[in-house]
């Protein structure tokens, strides 16, 4: 069976890192921990193939419930990406708590940072899924658990350094990131057709 869908899609992930700092104290290492929150929305379409687990039709005639496998190519057209609760604090790598280190204060910015410049505007990834659908004349109910693996750079090379707050007050530039979810899916299809 050949396919295809298009969607919205919305996900949130945290970011924390420890960069080890020059400045001694005590004779203690110290660390910057650097942390925030990155959203992204993006549309997405998307191309598959699935195959029914009942390999003949008398089997798929008889059966009301079937299990299948897909796999796809997915087009991803980013909306907007935004960092929050950005957050960086020097802390001491005996102890684990915040000290105050010259020049490394505590710093904490509630507000949103558009960070769209810093992801590409299109991107490829490859779903990948199994699931299981319960057939009633042409009535579809199914369930299936996706993965999505990212197969492109979601991070824009020529824009790494663009964001001075980022890179000059919070020591952040962007590695290469590719982007893998997973999801679980529920739902409710009709056919226009009947197999005889």
């Amino acid at each position: 069976e050949l396919g295809t869908e298009i969607g919205y899609q919305q996900n949130r992930y945290q970011y924390r890192h420890r960069a080890p700092l020059r400045t001694l104290s005590q004779n203690e290492e110290h660390f910057a921990r650097l942390q925030f929150n990155e959203t992204q929305e993006r549309y997405t379409g998307a191309v598959w193939i699935k195959r029914n687990l009942l390999y003949n039709e008398q089997e798929w005639e008889n059966n009301f419930f079937y299990p299948y496998v897909f796999v796809g190519i997915q087009f991803e057209r980013e909306r907007i990406a935004r960092l929050s609760s950005l957050s960086r604090s020097t802390v001491s790598d005996s102890a684990g708590i915040f000290v105050n280190v010259p020049a490394f204060s505590t710093i904490t910015d509630p507000s949103l940072i558009n960070v769209d410049a810093q992801r590409e505007n299109w991107n490829l990834a490859m779903p990948v899924g199994t699931g299981v659908a319960i057939k009633l004349r042409r009535h579809y109910f199914f369930a299936d658990i996706r993965w999505n693996f990212g197969l492109t750079n979601i991070v824009n090379p020529d824009a790494r350094y663009d964001n001075a707050a980022l890179v000059y007050r919070y020591g952040y530039v962007d590695s290469n990131l590719l982007r893998n979810t997973s999801t679980l899916n529920v739902g409710y299809r009709y056919a226009f057709y009947k197999i005889n």
